[in-house]
């Protein structure tokens, strides 16, 4: 049990809220469209070593991960294991093993990344680098809240806490907070939410970590964003600009401020970002699903604006089917075309 001492290690679980009217509905479906983009997009970091092995390795590594849905990445894990080894960087050894974790994460075995996720725990236990035990337990629950199976989203993270809590890991009980965050998130309880983000925030801080702080600012702003409170928003998108230390990083910052002034209705403030936006989509450094947001946030930009066949060329550029349509459906509504905004349900 969590004594009233650990006010930093205790998770409430609460039921799900519903939504009955229609036109709400719609919208909040849109918004939790552009949430998953933002809770689920992954960080891709630069090329100055940010794991701080050996140079080597990492090389090794990023070509691994370019491989990371093809079976033969199996194989390249375990060479970078044991090129790991020789050289005694029991770092790379945790991240060669998780590896194998990201594979089956990605190609949605959910059944032997269970397994990965006790080979990578029992190696991390023994080594200075316990964050590796939480790293395929995070794959695990992001796949429960993509597939909605909330309850096992939800035991998971409870076993999770219980082990983070157990070792005192700094690392595991701050994502405790940031991974039921991502719960209540995704089943549009947004306060409840914020709560747990906030509570990340503050342990972060208090225990010397606020360099981990990035994605609970974005994902504050976030929710503040679907609660249509603009200014707070706008508040922890600049925080999250500011704890941008990569360039994707940066530009999903940029990205999630500009949905934030166009939904303030700054215009001035908003063309400016859509031109810095721009450029970085005309350098190519966009890609997955930063281009995907990227493409999405332009369609409501130029649909906001009253230009239809913008907005719908952004729609077009969209690969998912869910986005696209409800771009279109935004941009024959900002248009008038009510006929045609149905017709697109």
């Amino acid at each position: 049990m969590i004594n009233d001492s650990m006010n930093y290690k205790r998770i409430t679980i609460f039921a799900k809220d519903t939504q009955n009217d229609m036109k709400r509905f719609i919208g909040h479906t849109i918004l939790i469209l552009l949430a998953e983009i933002f809770l689920f997009c992954p960080i891709t970091m630069s090329q100055n070593n940010p794991y701080k092995i050996n140079d080597q390795l990492y090389s090794y590594y990023q070509k691994c991960n370019s491989a990371i849905r093809k079976p033969e990445v199996l194989l390249m894990a375990d060479t970078l294991f044991h090129m790991a080894k020789k050289k005694g960087d029991v770092k790379a050894q945790c991240l060669a093993l998780n590896l194998k974790s990201d594979h089956y994460y990605f190609i949605n075995d959910i059944n032997t990344l269970l397994i990965e996720k006790e080979k990578v725990a029992d190696f991390a236990r023994n080594t200075p680098y316990k964050q590796y035990i939480f790293g395929a337990w995070n794959r695990i629950i992001t796949y429960y809240l993509r597939n909605r199976e909330y309850d096992s989203a939800i035991q998971e993270l409870k076993k999770y806490q219980d082990e983070a809590i157990r070792l005192d890991n700094p690392y595991g009980i701050g994502k405790s907070y940031v991974r039921m965050g991502d719960v209540y998130y995704q089943q549009r309880m947004f306060r409840l939410a914020l709560q747990q983000y906030k509570q990340a925030v503050d342990y972060y801080i208090q225990t010397g970590n606020e360099k981990e702080n990035f994605y609970s600012y974005r994902s504050i702003s976030s929710c503040y964003i679907n609660l249509q409170r603009y200014e707070e928003a706008e508040e922890y998108a600049l925080r999250c600009l500011d704890a941008s230390v990569t360039q994707s990083a940066l530009i999903q910052s940029k990205l999630l401020l500009f949905q934030v002034t166009c939904s303030k209705m700054d215009s001035k403030k908003a063309d400016e970002l859509q031109k810095e936006l721009a450029q970085y989509r005309a350098q190519g450094v966009m890609k997955g699903t930063i281009l995907e947001n990227y493409f999405t946030l332009n369609g409501y930009y130029y649909a906001a604006l009253g230009n239809l066949d913008k907005a719908l060329a952004y729609s077009d550029s969209i690969s998912d089917k869910g986005l696209s349509l409800a771009v279109r459906y935004k941009a024959f509504e900002m248009a008038g075309d009510f006929y045609s905004a149905f017709a697109e349900l």
